[in-house]
């Protein structure tokens, strides 16, 4: 890297790897605002919503039906609740975690596919680099 560096700036390409680098952390920020609104979501809908359908459940139960609750019940069926919320946010992690992979891949390629001459700003007028 210290290699690379010093190339960068014997050629004068600081600003437009500035740039890059600057453009792509806009977009590492854009997609860690995504990731984490998305995390939130599920967190919250994934800690309340098996409660909520267990006491709507429960409440269905009692109303529409001449079955008693009893403890064992209840407790039976949260424990059942419980276990398949366990089940599907460990599905829901298994995506996150292949979304932010295949992130990380992209990146990769696309730093080792960068081109020198994208680091070159090229005035639009007379057709020639630009001094950085």
């Amino acid at each position: 890297m210290i290699e690379g560096i010093k190339y960068i700036k014997l050629y004068g390409w600081e600003i437009a790897f500035r740039r890059i680098i600057q453009s792509l952390r806009e977009k590492e920020i854009l997609n860690y605002k995504k990731l984490s609104w998305g995390r939130s979501v599920e967190r919250a809908l994934g800690n309340s919503i098996g409660y909520c359908a267990v006491i709507i459940m429960f409440i269905a139960v009692h109303y529409f039906s001449s079955r008693e609750l009893t403890i064992p019940l209840i407790f039976s069926t949260l424990e059942i609740i419980i276990s398949l919320r366990l089940f599907m946010r460990s599905i829901v992690f298994g995506f996150n975690f292949y979304y932010e992979i295949k992130e990380v891949f992209a990146r990769f390629a696309s730093i080792f596919n960068i081109k020198n001459i994208s680091m070159i700003q090229i005035d639009e007028d007379s057709k020639q680099p630009l001094a950085l």
